[in-house]
């Protein structure tokens, strides 16, 4: 409703939102759970009525509109609290009571307190998905919040626009982490980490660098960051090369590893030797 400014959603409207955001959740499962909270009760509508003045455009468009409950909440400031039998678009209705001459005012029924917010504007048969989650202190609006963009053509086609985090303040805790890109290691919020289609390390973890000089950043293309020699543990771990030697039987290991040495030993026809390598720095 708020994308077209009708009363009420159209079909096309909303099965296409309905979609988009089915796309975007699945594809970052962090916004699973965000979902909109409207700013205003989506069935209701405030009208404070003229005093003394005749009613009878008011009472014409409550029957038109399927008023289902006209409560008053104020008798001094004649203030109606009015309930339709389905969701509308408040602004717009409340533009409508607003010319009759016996309305004073009308406006939507304000929520305070809300948190998360989804906004679209639409550009053409592409639209563009601004996706806010907010958090800590929400009464009069969130003190810290967390926004994605996304792009979304009219046949699905999803591609992340930006991401932000707005909160100068300490209890805003926005904790970078470790992110492995293409063979770097780049320090990004896990969110902004994770919509780039890679896994962050953890909150809090600090790229390394290329500590043992073999050319690949530790974490991030390198797993024995303190081996000049190996980038993967392998069987026996880092620091230790494996041979192979028929005469060494398979050591008492947990079940599944001694399956997995027994396939080894069938395929090479012999057993692995681990030997420490030496002039390693630890």
């Amino acid at each position: 409703m708020q994308l077209t400014g009708e009363l009420r959603a159209p079909d096309a409207e909303y099965n296409r939102i309905v979609r988009d955001l089915a796309i975007i959740r699945q594809a970052n499962s962090l916004l699973a759970t965000v979902i909109d909270d409207p700013s205003f009760v989506p069935s209701q509508l405030m009208v404070q009525l003229v005093p003394s003045a005749p009613t009878d455009g008011y009472q014409a468009l409550n029957q038109y509109y399927q008023v289902v409950s006209d409560h008053v909440i104020s008798q001094t400031l004649n203030i109606h609290v009015l309930t339709f039998c389905d969701n509308i678009y408040a602004p717009t209705l409340a533009t409508l009571y607003g010319t009759l001459p016996e309305v004073d005012n009308a406006e939507p029924n304000f929520v305070f307190g809300t948190d998360d917010q989804i906004t679209i504007v639409r550009n053409g048969s592409d639209w563009q998905y601004s996706i806010e989650d907010g958090f800590t202190d929400c009464f009069d609006g969130c003190d810290c919040s967390r926004t994605w963009v996304f792009n979304m053509t009219d046949f699905g086609q999803l591609t992340f626009v930006n991401y932000s985090e707005f909160g100068p303040w300490s209890w805003c805790a926005f904790e970078q982490s470790a992110c492995c890109i293409n063979g770097t290691c780049e320090m990004l919020p896990a969110p902004a980490c994770a919509i780039f289609g890679h896994t962050p390390f953890g909150a809090g973890i600090a790229c390394d660098g290329d500590s043992d000089g073999d050319g690949l950043e530790a974490g991030c293309g390198d797993f024995c960051p303190s081996d000049p020699n190996m980038t993967q543990p392998l069987l026996c771990g880092c620091g230790r090369t494996e041979t192979c030697d028929a005469a060494i039987p398979i050591p008492a290991v947990s079940t599944w590893t001694a399956i997995v040495l027994g396939i080894l030993l069938l395929i090479t026809g012999c057993a692995i030797k681990c030997r420490r390598m030496t002039g390693m720095t630890r």
